[in-house]
């Protein structure tokens, strides 16, 4: 029994020996079958998905990796791009290492998934691994689709330099190999210097992109290259030729109403840049009486932006505002919200042309707090978008510079209030100052004349006193002879002393000391001021806080001490 057993193992071992050589052919032609099926049929989304799925469940790692790849371009296809990027990364995860031909195409697709769902880092990494594989092999058109995807990447990422670069060595390989994809490639370097703000290379390659769109017929880059050039000129302030190819558009045949429609938003947009409402309100009315298919946010939220701005035209910023709060309150969706987040700017907008720099400034923050989640979330693409469709960039330059102003002006305003309460504040100390100088002066002036009053009451009473005797007169030098009736007043210098006469010119010095002559100057109607200065009486005009003036106008200096004593004793002077 044993030995029959064996014997018929051996024998089944033998002939499945034999067959896995045509099992493993069966297989292969069934997978070239399949792929086969799926190439002819490779427009064919439920083609792909059906073949796909057949090939996935095959116990074999390259029929699994040609099957996630198949479903994954099926859903690029249908526009899912999540979808498209889970079954390109199950494509990854399996793929043969030796197939450079098919992890290409792999690349191609994970660069382009990620390009698509706004993630660039991702897309510029996978782009730069496909761009290895087209070069090592000399694969023209993989290595173009490569650079491409790459450039439009980092000019997501605001690498624009080398964006430019990338897509210039697109541009020239896609002259001789899919010269139909030169307007798109073209238009993509134009935009780069647009953020660069080159304006003048930006008509250039706009212009380019035109005439590439004219060598190769088709109506689609035909509308782009006429759209995306009038916008370029709306935007230089060039009017007359941005009317020119918006009116270039508006005459292409077979128009679908999304692309009619933004060419009447075009026309819409020069008339409001030209301050042309009756134009405004015409071509506003065109663009909303085309039906428009679900799905088109941007023309959607474009048609709303643009009414607002017909409506703050006229005036009416309440119905506006209105408009504005339809499609940025937060009682709408957040994924509406964010997808609208240009209404923000716009409302900023509104408000500072009202002047109300409180609720711009609020607007403002609002859009900026959004755009900057979108930009932790890398969703650069959707900034991107709007910023090109929206001129976010020029708008939120005139905002910022608005609320700066209005800050400036407030900051000057408080300076000014300051500067006016330093003002008012020195005014009274002044006014405070001068009022005590004038009640001082006053005082001063009534003293002066209390002493002037005095001064003549005494030469009245020395008037009455006086004898109609011969005047006095005293004796210098032993030989020379000064009536005291001319003399003014006598100035002591040490052991001299000068006796200032009335009509001389200079004084007559003596050899003598003032204690030696004062006692006899004295008796005769003389009083000391000074210990220096004897004064006439009779000559003396006025006497001041520090000085006596005589008639001549000569000024005897009085000393505190002399004034002080008088006063003690009374003198009819200083009464």
């Amino acid at each position: 029994m044993n030995k029959f057993y064996l014997r018929n193992y051996a024998t089944g071992c033998f002939l499945f020996l034999l067959i896995i050589p045509f099992l493993v052919q069966a297989q292969q032609e069934l997978v070239e079958t399949y792929r086969q099926k799926a190439r002819v049929n490779s427009r064919n989304t439920d083609s792909l998905l059906h073949y796909g799925n057949k090939l996935m469940r095959l116990d074999d790692a390259t029929s699994a990796t040609e099957g996630s790849f198949m479903k994954a371009n099926a859903y690029r296809q249908l526009r899912l791009p999540d979808s498209a990027l889970y079954y390109y990364q199950k494509a990854e995860q399996t793929m043969p290492m030796n197939d450079s031909g098919l992890n290409g195409r792999i690349y191609l697709g994970l660069s382009k998934s990620y390009s698509a769902t706004g993630k660039p880092n991702n897309a510029i990494r996978y782009s730069t691994l496909q761009e290895e594989i087209a070069r090592k092999n000399s694969d023209k058109r993989l290595l173009t689709s490569a650079l491409f995807t790459k450039g439009k990447s980092l000019i997501d990422v605001g690498d624009y330099e080398a964006g430019i670069k990338s897509l210039v060595e697109t541009a020239r390989l896609e002259q001789d190999l899919m010269p139909n994809q030169l307007p798109t490639t073209y238009y993509m370097i134009g935009s780069a210097y647009r953020h660069m703000n080159r304006p003048e290379m930006v008509t250039r390659w706009f212009h380019k992109a035109l005439k590439a769109a004219r060598e190769n017929p088709n109506p689609v880059f035909m509308h782009s290259a006429l759209h995306n050039l009038s916008s370029q000129h709306e935007k230089e302030k060039q009017l007359d030729s941005s009317k020119f190819y918006a009116k270039q558009l508006l005459e292409l045949p077979h128009q679908d109403p999304a692309r009619k429609v933004a060419g009447y938003m075009l026309m819409l947009r020069i008339a409001i840049a030209d301050g042309n409402l009756a134009e405004s309100e015409k071509y506003l009315e065109m663009a909303k009486s085309l039906p428009l298919p679900d799905g088109l946010r941007g023309i959607k939220l474009g048609l709303l932006l643009h009414e607002q701005k017909i409506l703050r035209m006229k005036g009416d910023y309440g119905k506006a505002e209105k408009i504005l709060d339809s499609i940025t309150s937060n009682e709408i969706d957040r994924e509406s919200r964010v997808m609208n987040y240009p209404g923000l700017l716009e409302k900023a907008e509104l408000y500072k042309e009202q002047e109300k720099f409180k609720e711009a400034y609020l607007a403002f923050t609002e859009y900026t707090t959004i755009k900057d989640s979108l930009i932790e979330n890398n969703d650069l693409a959707l900034i991107q978008r709007s910023a090109d469709q929206f001129d976010l960039e020029n708008k939120e330059k005139a905002v910022v510079e608005a609320l700066e102003k209005n800050e400036s002006s407030q900051k000057t305003i408080i300076i000014l209030i300051l500067v006016g309460l330093g003002i008012i504040v020195t005014l009274f100390i002044v006014y405070r100052r001068y009022r005590k100088s004038k009640s001082h002066a006053d005082g001063l002036e009534q003293q002066n004349a209390e002493i002037t009053a005095s001064f003549q009451k005494l030469k009245d009473q020395v008037a009455q006193n006086k004898k109609p005797e011969v005047p006095l007169s005293i004796l210098i030098n032993s030989k020379q002879v000064i009536r005291l009736d001319q003399l003014e007043y006598v100035k002591s210098e040490g052991h001299y002393l000068d006796y200032f006469v009335i009509d001389e010119q200079l004084p007559i010095t003596e050899r003598s000391a003032l204690k030696d002559r004062l006692t006899e100057l004295e008796t005769s109607g003389f009083l000391q001021v000074h210990r220096s200065f004897v004064i006439n009486i009779d000559k003396v005009k006025s006497i001041q806080s520090g000085l006596v003036v005589m008639e001549t106008g000569s000024q005897i200096p009085l000393s505190r001490t002399y004034k002080q004593r008088l006063r003690e004793e009374r003198h009819p002077l200083f009464a």
